[in-house]
Formats: C-alpha cells, sequence, structure tokens
C-alpha cells in the first residue's frame, strides 16, 4: 500500500465533532438551528458558516445513546468537571457535524483551513444551541464548550492542536491520535521519560509537523527537542493501531521518534 505525502495541499480528509446536549426534543435542535440569530446556516442536514462559508457540513441529529457516555467521558479526562460530567450521562441528543464532505466542493485551499473552518463552525454551533460537551471523533478527545471556545478564540498552533489531536502516555510511550484532521501524521515516542518530558517532546514535535508542513518523503531525519538534550530520529511507517475503517485511522502515517 502507498502512503500519503502528509502534506496538507488539498483538503481531503473528513473530520467528525459531536455536541453532547440536553434538549426537549430535535425540534427544540431545529428551532435553534433555524433561528435567525444563529450564526450557522442549515437547510435539511447542510449546514455552512454565515461568517467564512468555505466548508460544506453535514450535520445530523441523534438520539440519546448511554453506550457512548462512558466513552466521551474518557476521552475527555482531566478536561471535564463533574458538571460536564453529569450532561454526557444524562444527555437527550448529540449534534454530528462531518466536514467537508467529500462529495461537494468546499472553497478551503488546504487541510489545516478545513481545520480552523471546523475549530470556528463547532464554537458557534455548541453556544447557539447551548450545548454541553465538544467530542471530536476523529482523535478521541473531549472538551467543554468554554475550552473549545477559548481555543477558537486563541486560534493559534498550539490551541488548534489542543482542539483536534489526543495525546496519550506513559510507561515509555507516548503517542497521538488527530493529526489527520490537519492533514499530517500522527506520532509515536518511544523513550524512558518521566510523563511530563514524554508529553512535551511529543507536543514539540506535533507543533513542528503543523508549523512546517512538515511531508512524508522528509523521512528519515532528526528532530531537535527544545525540552530535552539530544535528537530523536523520525521514521515515517503506517497507521496500525486502528482500523481502516475507523475515524480514528491515520491514512497519513504515523512517525516513530527514537532517541538517536
Amino acid at each position: 500500500m502507498t502512503q500519503e505525502t502528509g502534506s496538507a495541499e488539498k483538503p481531503s480528509q473528513e473530520i467528525i465533532v459531536a455536541i453532547f446536549g440536553r434538549w426537549a426534543n430535535t425540534a427544540e435542535i431545529a428551532a435553534r438551528l433555524a433561528d435567525s440569530s444563529c450564526r450557522n446556516f442549515c437547510q435539511g442536514r447542510t449546514l455552512i458558516n454565515k461568517q467564512f462559508g468555505r466548508v460544506i457540513y453535514d450535520l445530523e441529529i441523534r438520539e440519546r445513546d448511554p453506550a457512548l457516555s462512558s466513552s466521551v467521558i474518557s476521552c475527555g479526562a482531566g478536561r471535564l468537571s463533574p458538571r460536564e460530567i453529569e450532561a454526557v450521562h444524562e444527555h437527550t441528543h448529540y449534534v454530528v457535524l462531518t466536514g467537508p464532505v467529500s462529495a461537494v466542493v468546499s472553497h478551503v485551499q488546504s487541510q489545516v483551513e478545513a481545520a480552523l473552518d471546523m475549530l470556528n463552525t463547532v464554537a458557534a454551533l455548541i453556544q447557539d444551541l447551548n450545548g454541553d460537551v465538544v467530542h471530536v471523533a476523529t482523535a478521541g478527545i473531549s472538551h467543554t464548550l468554554e475550552s473549545w471556545v477559548d481555543m477558537n478564540n486563541q486560534c493559534n498552533e498550539s490551541a488548534t492542536v489542543n482542539a483536534f489531536v489526543q495525546r496519550i502516555g506513559g510507561g515509555g510511550v507516548f503517542f497521538s491520535c488527530g493529526m489527520h484532521a490537519f492533514g499530517y501524521a500522527d506520532a509515536r515516542l518511544t523513550e524512558d521519560l518521566p510523563p511530563a518530558e514524554g508529553a512535551k517532546v511529543l507536543f514539540e514535535f506535533l507543533l513542528h509537523s503543523l508549523t512546517t508542513g512538515l511531508n512524508n518523503q522528509g523521512s528519515p531525519f532528526v528532530f531537535q527537542s527544545q525540552s530535552v538534550e539530544g535528537g530523536f530520529r523520525a521514521t515515517i511507517g503506517q497507521c496500525t493501531e486502528w482500523r481502516k475503517d475507523s475515524a480514528l485511522y491515520n491514512r497519513f502515517g504515523v512517525w516513530n521518534l527514537v532517541r538517536v
């Protein structure tokens, strides 16, 4: 199988985000979407950000699914307060936003632009709907309404990675999930480092990927961390953590980082 280039030149990756909340019924959600003050235009299952209008989204309102609650909560470990945890447990519906829709042309020039549009669109949508929790299904990460809006307001590389990329680590292995939202490979760091240091090195590498437009064809190379002495040999490989039909699967691959 051939590996994708890892470049963000053309938006070709759908991002999936869900908003969990408590509403009386689907009619209430539909009414909020149709309100003239809503910052997104919605017609049927199509949603467009009124401010930018660059990405065509598919919107679906789904009924309560108790089986999802524990997963959404665990994906928000350390980020969700008891209030948000209770809200997820008690959710009546969840609104799923998918975009850019592959069957429709969206007016963005890169996958990174598509992610930024999703960040802004969801920030407006969760406030207009008075939702409780944002769950990024393409990363397995959950956020509060306040943190998502704050990351959108910051609109910098660090905040954007924090919004769309889950980072897990410990026991000498640190890895990310969700960089395909930007059109880039994820990363796996294998090194016996304290959790805080390992997390810093991983985050630095993800920011390096995003800010430099890291191309998979540059593999292998040596990445120099700002937090830990010495370099890390970065070699691109295929994503083997998830099935190809999983939203978490990164078709751009995974960078394997090992201390030189």
